[in-house]
């Protein structure tokens, strides 16, 4: 039941953060905020396409109970989403890096239309090949969710995967850490607006908790290449448990930071709930 608990409580929070970025004027004029609602529709998406419904219905049948056909659209839609997130870190991450170099408030529109526009188009290449047998998909080891699968069998498969793992696995990756490192040493070293610093440690708090969770699925996943998620004896279950429960708890990630860290998203989201409305002014 942990999966249906935590995919719920995920997507009763992310519907109510989508909400607020779209009601709000103040938040949905700040163009940086675009990257931030892009990441979290593709956490809702994921949550709903690729989440509890499916997987948490086949951990209590103990096998997937959809069919091929529908184990098949799970993992794509599972990879295409996946990959799309840590994208879309990326992309937050360099818009970080570049406004803080730049020292302005925000780029120039098309960077953000242009620069999530790309983050789908690189998730769906890097999701559509399985469904034309390179690459594939297939249950996981305990037969409650279908994911990418990253055995080594054949060729084709072998060089499918190698590229993932480094466009959209390693690359992304440092992408990440290098911007987020340089961004928040020149808003130390800067000055920049108490905004602008506010949105970049709150979006390194974010990243730094999307990997922390994905940890479980990226030692899975060495487990799977090397070939010992498929000995009994070798491989440990609980990891197999956790791995979907963590992934499927990134959503929580970005709502309880930004309620916790970012001012102006916390105001707009408590705006939601009218025993809670605050008065207080937006810091731009």
């Amino acid at each position: 039941m942990g999966a249906f608990e935590i995919g719920l409580f995920s997507l009763l929070l992310n519907i109510w953060l989508v909400s607020a970025f779209l009601q709000s004027p103040l938040l949905n004029t700040i163009r940086s905020h675009l990257l931030i609602l892009n990441l979290c529709v593709s956490c809702l998406a994921r949550i709903i396409l690729a989440g509890f419904p499916f997987s948490g219905t086949s951990a209590i049948a103990g096998r997937w109970v959809f069919g091929d056909s529908c184990c098949q659209l799970f993992g794509f839609m599972k990879q295409l989403l996946g990959v799309l997130q840590i994208v879309a870190l990326a992309l937050v991450a360099f818009e970080r890096y570049l406004v803080s170099r730049r020292q302005v408030k925000e780029l120039p529109f098309t960077f953000y239309i242009f620069g999530i526009i790309f983050c789908w188009i690189f998730a769906l290449l890097c999701s559509i090949p399985p469904l034309f047998k390179i690459g594939s998909y297939r249950c996981d080891v305990i037969g409650a969710a279908c994911d990418f699968d990253w055995r080594m069998t054949n060729k084709y498969q072998i060089l499918f995967n190698i590229a993932i793992i480094i466009f959209a696995g390693i690359i992304p990756t440092f992408i990440i850490f290098w911007c987020f490192w340089k961004a928040n040493d020149r808003n130390v070293r800067e000055k920049q607006t108490y905004a602008q610093k506010r949105l970049t440690k709150t979006m390194i708090i974010v990243t730094t908790g999307f990997f922390l969770l994905w940890l479980p699925q990226a030692i899975h996943i060495f487990w799977v290449i090397t070939g010992l998620a498929w000995s009994p004896r070798i491989f440990p279950v609980p990891l197999a448990v956790l791995s979907p429960l963590c992934t499927e708890a990134t959503a929580l990630i970005p709502v309880l930071t930004y309620l916790a860290y970012d001012e102006r998203i916390r105001v707009a989201l408590l705006n939601m709930v009218p025993p809670f409305k605050e008065s207080r002014p937006f810091v731009r």
